[in-house]
């Protein structure tokens, strides 16, 4: 239960910070803009009066088309993690190990905000 636990929340993880993060350093960003993917955003006021910041992102090629895709992108992490799972890898659990930690104060911040 605690590997599954592990994989999820990795998976989670990874899967957000390569489709929508920038990354430590902008590394990620770097990445995608290496395969092909750009990035424009704007601006735009709601009916209340709030300002929305839209983006939207375009590019040509498998790798473009994954990243731009979360659902996807989490898939073939899940395919990673089913494999060191059924295998019992323990390199894969401990590529995992560290965007699952780093998932908990996502999901903690999540929880103040839902408290107030």
């Amino acid at each position: 239960m605690f590997d599954f636990l592990i994989y999820a929340l990795g998976i989670f993880r990874y899967s957000m910070l390569l489709h929508k993060e920038d990354g430590p350093w902008s590394i990620i960003d770097w990445f995608r803009y290496k395969i092909g993917i750009e990035v424009s955003s704007w601006n735009e006021i709601s009916s209340n009066g709030d300002v929305l910041v839209k983006e939207s992102r375009e590019g040509d090629g498998f790798l473009a088309e994954l990243i731009n895709c979360p659902y996807c992108l989490s898939l073939w992490f899940a395919v990673l993690a089913a494999i060191g799972y059924y295998f019992e890898i323990s390199l894969i659990k401990l590529f995992f190990l560290p965007g699952a930690l780093a998932t908990i104060p996502y999901f903690l911040l999540l929880m103040e905000d839902w408290l107030e």
